[in-house]
């Protein structure tokens, strides 16, 4: 399935005029614990034949990674990058693909998704075992693969629940992604280079249903829920500007 949700927004960018007005050169895969699972699996698993016996036959039995002639046959379904939080694979020597760059965000007391080895869980049952975070990462160095990781002592699969983590991961991200996919898509100019532009922004949480940014430039901004729809949007000026947020419910944003 996630294979088929890459293929689909590149042909929806290729061939249907792009109504997502997404770059294809930019694509980043990833999610949180199920939906990063499934994107560690999609992007560096690529050959079935690393995987045992059993696996191959459970692929077979699907049509193969991508799923028989589902959604969007013949189209590409690497992305540039991956983000994982508290996501695993199946068995780190699954990993055959080296040139996609990933961040990862783990607690190492997560005892839903291993942070290293050992068996994912659902309500406190041993559903199946897996390598966490840790090993992804070491993995990907061996090979080469930019990869960063980045550990949350103490903290298990409650991760996204504190906004002050989650400012910090999303902060980590960005300047991950813009360096690693943004930098190296980029036509060398000097309009590339003034792409990213830093901004202060207070206070956060916005309690009093109003945030303040400062920023270097004019500039157009944007406000996402967690499930990547639009919730907000606006022009910034130059200097410090107010965005009234008490009409959003409480949540976190990007």
């Amino acid at each position: 399935d996630h294979n088929a949700a890459m293929r689909f927004f590149y042909k929806s960018a290729r061939d249907e005029g792009k109504p997502y007005r997404i770059d294809t050169t930019r694509i980043i895969s990833g999610g949180v614990s199920a939906g990063a699972t499934a994107s560690l699996h999609s992007q560096l698993f690529i050959d079935p034949v690393t995987a045992p016996e059993k696996i191959q036959q459970f692929l077979e039995e699907l049509g193969g990674l991508d799923g028989g002639n589902d959604g969007s046959p013949g189209y590409p379904k690497k992305g540039a990058g991956i983000f994982n939080m508290m996501g695993a694979i199946l068995d780190t020597d699954l990993i055959n693909v080296s040139d996609v760059p990933a961040i990862s965000f783990h607690g190492d007391a997560d005892v839903v998704v291993p942070y290293g080895e050992g068996f994912a869980t659902f309500n406190g049952i041993n559903v199946i075992q897996v390598d966490g975070s840790s090993l992804v990462h070491e993995t990907l160095v061996s090979q080469g693969t930019p990869s960063e990781l980045h550990t949350f002592p103490g903290i298990g699969h409650e991760l996204v629940l504190d906004a002050v983590r989650m400012d910090t991961i999303m902060e980590r991200a960005s300047r991950f992604f813009y360096d690693q996919v943004i930098n190296k898509s980029a036509t060398v100019s000097t309009r590339s280079a003034k792409t990213f532009r830093p901004l202060s922004l207070y206070p956060n949480p916005a309690d009093a249903g109003v945030i303040y940014l400062n920023i270097l430039e004019n500039q157009p901004y944007l406000i996402f829920d967690m499930s990547g729809r639009q919730i907000k949007s606006g022009i910034l000026t130059e200097g410090q500007n107010e965005v009234r947020v008490s009409d959003i419910k409480s949540g976190m944003y990007i």
